[in-house]
């Protein structure tokens, strides 16, 4: 609650998300299963999410709970 995605980045990795949501990695996963978290970016086999994504997400979250 209230994490913010304030950087110069484009996109995260899975552990950035993980470190800035609370959660563990493999919760990414659960999230995307279950909330329409935004789906990766594939770059050969490396999985990123654009950063802009995130916070969209992040901020429609903070909106739908009050």
């Amino acid at each position: 609650k209230g994490a913010k995605m304030e950087t110069n980045q484009t996109y995260f990795n899975a552990h950035e998300i993980a470190e800035k949501l609370g959660i563990s990695r493999s919760g990414i996963y659960s999230l995307m299963k279950s909330s329409h978290f935004p789906a990766p970016i594939k770059i050969g086999r490396l999985s990123r999410w654009k950063v802009a994504d995130v916070t969209q997400w992040l901020n429609s979250r903070e909106i739908a709970n009050g």
